[in-house]
């Protein structure tokens, strides 16, 4: 979907990056949830997988033209 939205094909851009963003925010979430429901868990791979998600769902809200 990111490479379709790379060369904007049919003008899908700004709806693929939205959505994927979307998608790892909703990962970043589930993974926050779990923690409050499980026991600790170690920084890998949870907590370096829920930043990754982060800060990648920020940069792809970031870069959507409205």
């Amino acid at each position: 979907m990111l490479t379709a939205a790379a060369v904007d094909a049919g003008g899908i851009r700004t709806g693929a990056v939205v959505t994927v963003g979307g998608a790892l925010a909703g990962m970043a979430l589930g993974r926050l949830v779990s923690r409050l429901a499980d026991r600790a868990t170690p920084f890998y791979p949870i907590w370096f997988c829920f930043w990754v998600e982060t800060v990648t769902a920020a940069l792809l809200f970031s870069s959507a033209t409205w």
